[in-house]
């Protein structure tokens, strides 16, 4: 017997009350026999299942339409209903509606068989739908979705759609909104998701925000997306193998609910499921340092050997495949820890990525290796000079000396592990003076050299008996360092520059060496009450145009540091813009 509409109606929100009534959150409030125009009740969203006006969360407004259908139909994944062009432009002046389309089966014994599917329809996009229609068009066919069956997932649908009508009542869609433009330039966007993740790489868009920059707590919808998976950063769980502790936190990749993509443990070392999320491959790559690397490859040692891997929340005692051969990390953890050793003995910080280095290049290091670490002399190949050179290995960049033995072999040596090598230099009376060699380095040597050891250069120049000529010249290498730190900001530049400063004004009380001494200074920190008197009382003691300018300068008195400058000639004003004391100025 064919049911009529009313019925199929009565039944069809017969269902969906069922399915919602199995909700401890949610209060379903339907009326087949409702006459309000476009609607069929709504469902009432509480904090918790007390269901109480001090729990109440929110209203969502439902159409409710019903279908008889054969298996067929019911087996469907997605369906098109056509819905009523002026019913959607009553949802849109109204902020929406939640609309199911409830399909029950043409045999009433198998009523337990429906199937339920919906769509969400606010003010966005509504005004997408119906920017697209023609003139006189009555109807829409619309792509509907199945309803979740699962608790959670029921209610997150019910509190976004909530969430989403709130943030939509008040937008008005005038002009199509071309999402690929907005997010190029610098704007902030926020989406709003379940917390149990069950949104992730389902066929259901969320929407996308963009957050008001006049008006805190305003946002207005750009686009809809996709979510495809989502990953969680520094997520605190404890990977153990065999009772120690290797990594305490990693990336998490969620690709569905429960349904881990990847797992990051370290840089370089990450776990990737396969499509079902059941098992996995350990993968290992070289976007790492060379520490990271070790440490990765160490613990992929223990876990070929037959370690016991436990990931805290996710699996314990399982066993894994390796997407590289097993015996390549004997021989990779002995080769990379020779370059690591290297590394550490020529005082390198630079962070290198290994993948940034090519197979010439660790080749390389391995030489150096021989040469540096394991002080293996070379046979000849007629070279006699000693010398001073760069070797650049990929972007690392190293100042080496070579030289020849008494069996007249080649030896390689660290460029700053060579404090007793000192050199003669000449005055301009042809006086010689003996010197130390890193007192001739400029600014760019302390941006290019990666094996500068800090505690030679300064042990290497104080040992040298001081003069006014050697003082000249350490003075100049403390104003080459600060220019180098006012480049790049490296600490140990500035505190040796602090070191030498204080070790000219120590053997003779200039006041060009108190100024470089107490701008080195004023980089680090704020001076004290009792130095800025002491800046001051030396001030005035002088008269000189050039040393009142420097002293200006450090007290940050842009006026009179201008003043002090006009009174100088040219040639000795563009001298002093040339300091790095010009920077202490530019910085106010």
């Amino acid at each position: 017997m064919k049911l009529d509409q009313l019925t199929i109606e009565k039944r069809a929100l017969n269902y969906l009350e069922r399915e919602l009534l199995s909700c401890p959150r949610l209060n379903p409030v339907l009326n087949a026999d409702d006459k309000i125009i476009s609607w069929d009740g709504e469902i009432q969203l509480f904090r918790n299942n007390r269901k109480n006006k001090e729990c109440w969360a929110g209203r969502c407004p439902v159409q409710v339409k019903g279908h008889t259908v054969n298996k067929d139909e019911l087996k469907k994944k997605t369906i098109t209903h056509s819905v009523s062009i002026d019913d959607l432009r009553v949802y849109q002046q109204d902020g929406g509606v939640l609309y199911f389309v409830v399909y029950l089966p043409d045999d009433e014994n198998k009523l337990d068989s429906c199937k339920i599917f919906y769509n969400e329809f606010l003010p966005f996009n509504i005004g997408e739908i119906l920017a697209g229609i023609k003139e006189g068009q009555k109807n829409k066919n619309i792509e509907f979705i199945p309803f979740p069956k699962e608790v959670k997932e029921k209610e997150s649908v019910i509190a976004q759609f909530i969430r989403d009508r709130g943030l939509q009542t008040a937008y008005s869609y005038n002009n199509p909104i071309n999402l690929n433009t907005l997010l190029s330039k610098e704007r902030t966007y926020v989406f709003w998701t379940s917390s149990d993740f069950s949104f992730i790489g389902k066929n259901k868009p969320t929407y996308l925000y963009e957050k008001s920059k006049e008006k805190d707590g305003v946002y207005f919808p750009v686009g809809r997306i996709y979510v495809k998976s989502v990953i969680a950063h520094n997520v605190p769980i404890k990977v153990r193998l065999n009772d120690k502790i290797y990594f305490d936190n990693a990336h998490i990749e969620l690709k569905g609910k429960d349904v881990i993509k990847s797992i990051e443990f370290n840089h370089g070392l990450s776990f990737r499921s396969n499509k079902d999320g059941t098992t996995g491959k350990i993968r290992l790559t070289q976007k790492c340092t060379f520490e990271e690397y070790l440490y990765n490859l160490e613990f992929l040692q223990g876990l070929a050997q037959g370690g016991r891997l436990s990931i805290e929340g996710v699996g314990e005692g399982e066993s894994f495949d390796f997407d590289f051969p097993i015996d390549f990390i004997k021989e990779e953890m002995l080769y990379m820890k020779k370059v690591q050793q290297l590394l550490a003995r020529l005082h390198v910080k630079k962070h290198i990525l290994v993948k940034d280095l090519s197979k010439k290049n660790l080749e390389d290091l391995q030489f150096l290796y021989r040469a540096i670490v394991k002080d293996t002399h070379f046979l000849s190949n007629g070279t006699t000079d000693f010398a001073f050179g760069i070797f650049n290995v990929g972007k690392l960049k190293f100042l080496l000396v070579r030289y020849l033995d008494a069996n007249h072999k080649i030896v390689y040596r660290d460029g700053f592990d060579t404090e007793d090598i000192r050199c003669e230099l000449v005055d301009d009376k042809g006086n010689k003076f003996p010197s130390s060699i890193y007192v001739k380095m400029k600014k760019d040597s302390f941006l290019k050299y990666d094996n500068i050891y800090y505690p030679a250069i300064i042990k290497s120049i104080t040992k040298i008996e001081y003069s006014a000529f050697y003082g000249n010249l350490v003075n100049s290498l403390v104003l080459e360092m600060l220019a180098a730190y006012d480049e790049v900001a490296d600490d140990e530049v500035l505190e040796t520059a602090i070191e030498l400063s204080n070790w000219l004004y120590s053997h003779e009380n200039l006041p060009v060496y108190y100024i470089n001494k107490m701008q080195s200074i004023k980089r680090k920190r704020l001076f004290t009450k009792e130095e800025e008197d002491q800046i001051r009382d030396l001030r005035g003691q002088e008269t000189e145009a050039s040393l009142l300018a420097g002293f200006s300068a450090i007290l940050g008195n842009v006026d009179d540091y201008k003043y002090y400058l006009g009174k100088l000639n040219k040639e000795d004003r563009d001298k002093i813009l040339m300091f790095p004391i010009n920077n202490l100025i530019k910085a106010l």
